[in-house]
């Protein structure tokens, strides 16, 4: 966002209402830190590092532009905040969606924006995770083992660790339930009970 001494007091409201709702999440603006480095540099380092990158297009400001085209040459998910008509938005960036903080009281708007977070920083992988664990049920029932299902975070995780090393889930039925009952397993399985699941998921699925 500009760094006007109006919209101060706006980011501290939307710093402190996300943060509220997400508490693993860290937020900061390209003045947050005192640094020695140039402010464009601090800006550029922050767009880099970042999971998910905020702007405020009100007034078309040059700099906000520059640094959301950085974003967006980074492939960095953002989201578009405005307090001004969506149809006066460059034409460049107008098909994206914008929150805007003029036409929508402020818990609309906070709503809006935790909504939008929510579709980047949810669990993707809440709906796979009952059957995941009805699987796990199963394979353990078959080979009379005595061991726990992973909670829906830890799944979560191990989910994100291996789709994060390009790896994804598979679609064949066997290497599927293979895939997702070993998430489930937790970080270092028994050799044992591996070699268990490699027999379970041949004879369930041959």
């Amino acid at each position: 966002m500009p760094f006007r001494p109006e919209l101060a007091y706006f980011y501290r409201t939307i710093k402190s209402a996300v943060q509220q709702s997400f508490q693993d999440i860290t937020i900061e603006r390209g003045d947050d830190r005192v640094l020695t480095t140039p402010i464009l540099d601090k800006i550029a380092d922050f767009i880099k590092q970042a999971d998910v990158v905020i702007a405020d297009c009100s007034g078309r400001n040059p700099n906000v532009f520059y640094e959301l085209g950085m974003a967006h040459a980074l492939g960095k998910p953002v989201i578009l905040l405005t307090s001004d008509p969506v149809e006066e938005a460059p034409t460049d960036i107008r098909a994206f969606e914008f929150v805007s903080y003029a036409q929508l009281a402020p818990e609309q708007f906070l709503n809006r924006l935790n909504s939008a977070l929510q579709s980047l920083f949810g669990n993707p992988f809440a709906d796979l995770y009952p059957d995941a664990v009805a699987l796990f049920h199963k394979f353990a029932a078959a080979k009379h083992r005595n061991i726990t299902a992973s909670s829906l975070e830890d799944f979560d995780a191990a989910m994100r660790a291996t789709s994060g090393r390009g790896q994804a889930v598979p679609t064949e039925t066997r290497a599927r339930a293979e895939y997702v009952v070993r998430r489930l397993l937790g970080p270092d399985p028994e050799i044992d009970v591996l070699s268990d699941l490699r027999d379970w998921s041949k004879a369930e699925y041959p």
